[in-house]
């Protein structure tokens, strides 16, 4: 069987030249929100400054969350704080909006039973569900 070397990059120990060409490499960034831009115990230590940077730098960035708990409201007020900059609906993936889209885009219009949180009844009452 074939050995295959670890492909990964550790950034910090790339050179200036190496990271501008890295950065220059993509125009969109998807994060993880849970556990990567905030703990239930507060935001993990100075991602307000990381993404400041890659907003700064020309990136998109797009929030995604397997969480429906929060509404997107909530979602919105709480990037917008961290990101420094108006986040939109466009920008926040979370599984109501992905179920609600699913729905659509299937013509779904049959009696739905739901087992889930109040926000997930309340965003799909709202679709029109």
């Amino acid at each position: 069987m074939e050995n295959k070397q670890d492909k990964s990059t550790i950034l910090v120990n790339l050179s200036i030249e190496e990271k501008e060409k890295f950065f220059d490499s993509f125009d969109t960034v998807q994060t993880d929100c849970d556990g990567v831009l905030w703990t239930l115990h507060g935001v993990i230590i100075d991602v307000q400054f990381a993404l400041r940077a890659l907003r700064n730098s020309g990136k998109r960035v797009l929030f995604v969350s397997n969480n429906s708990v929060r509404t997107m409201k909530d979602y919105r007020a709480k990037l917008e704080g961290l990101a420094g900059h108006a986040v939109t609906d466009d920008d926040i993936t979370y599984p109501v909006k992905t179920i609600c889209w699913f729905l659509r885009e299937n013509k779904f219009d049959a009696l739905c039973y739901l087992i889930g949180s109040a926000n997930i009844k309340d965003c799909l009452r709202h679709a029109g569900f």
